[in-house]
């Protein structure tokens, strides 16, 4: 039996039971809204959306470089990067709900930029 949702998320984006055992997609049979499905319910973790999605992370990469809707953080300017800092008071996780790119590049964008977020 496959588990219930957890709150605040939806079956849609539940991984199915064993899901680690499922054969593996080509990153070709992943459409662009599952796609952000997968890395919103991730919290845009890229290596938990892909394990989800049963594709390799650097496909995933791929699929969100081919999405017009969909940028990675080495595609944001310097000056969205420190307006979002400020707006979002340097929280490191706001600004990944806000900006919708990986927490760990976007870390490594601002430790290059000289910023600092408050969370790791």
């Amino acid at each position: 039996p496959q588990e219930p949702p957890r709150p605040g998320t939806s079956s849609a984006v539940q991984p199915p039971v064993g899901r680690e055992d499922a054969v593996r997609r080509k990153g070709t049979d992943v459409g662009e809204q599952e796609l952000l499905t997968a890395l919103r319910a991730h919290a845009w973790d890229v290596g938990k959306a892909a394990r989800h999605l049963g594709v390799p992370r650097s496909s995933l990469y791929d699929l969100i470089e081919r999405s017009p809707g969909l940028r990675l953080a080495s595609d944001l300017s310097e000056e969205e990067i420190t307006r979002c800092f400020q707006d979002c008071q340097g929280n490191l996780d706001a600004m990944v709900k806000r900006l919708e790119v990986s927490g760990r590049a976007l870390r490594r964008r601002l430790r290059e930029l000289g910023l600092g977020p408050e969370s790791p």
